[in-house]
């Protein structure tokens, strides 16, 4: 009888480290699955080098991937356009990437519209494997440490409804490693004892 419940413990103890590792592999699988958007560009003109990590460091991205040749693009411009009207460029930074084509197929293209968006090109800098293999249009919204929102493909007039539901999402995650870190500077500030007072 000893015998049995000591296999039976040994049983339970082999089934939790199972269990242990399958979770700690699950995580591990989910976090090399991300995708990497990093990019590193001049804005087409301004000049100015834009770089993901800087563009999400206190503010989420919204990104739209596009090319001057894509019928579906010209389509889309108009709701793009709404939604740049919409944004509080205050909270949130905004680019448009340009997929194909040279510098001045972006510009020509804007500037027959009268769109004024800060844009990147291909053509122009280094961009993820990921960022490059995408589909357009597509408009991201990229967050905290460089991590993908959510995104949208959507080419007609809930397009921005539902781009503004993933800024507002982006924009409750910032808020929220705000309040965090305000509250571990408030801990700081405390003046609380020392585990090596006297």
């Amino acid at each position: 009888m000893a015998m049995r419940i000591n296999w039976y413990c040994k049983l339970i103890i082999l089934a939790g480290m199972l269990l242990v590792a399958s979770a700690a592999q699950a995580q591990s699988n989910r976090r090399t699955s991300e995708k990497d958007y990093s990019f590193k560009a001049r804005e087409i003109v301004s000049g100015k080098m834009m770089e993901l990590s800087e563009l999400t460091a206190d503010k989420p991205l919204v990104l739209h991937v596009w090319a001057p040749d894509c019928p579906h693009c010209q389509r889309h411009m108009p709701y793009l356009a709404s939604l740049y009207k919409k944004l509080d460029l205050e909270k949130v930074n905004f680019l448009t990437y340009s997929v194909t084509g040279q510098i001045h197929d972006a510009k020509s293209f804007l500037e027959k519209r009268n769109l004024d968006f800060p844009t990147i090109c291909l053509s122009n800098g280094s961009f993820s494997k990921d960022l490059k293999d995408g589909g357009w249009p597509n408009t991201m919204v990229i967050g905290i440490d460089g991590k993908l929102v959510g995104s949208c493909d959507i080419n007609g007039p809930t397009y921005v409804e539902t781009m503004e539901k993933l800024v507002e999402k982006a924009l409750e995650d910032y808020a929220e490693i705000q309040s965090e870190d305000e509250g571990e500077d408030e801990g700081e500030n405390t003046g609380g004892s020392s585990w090596f007072e006297d």
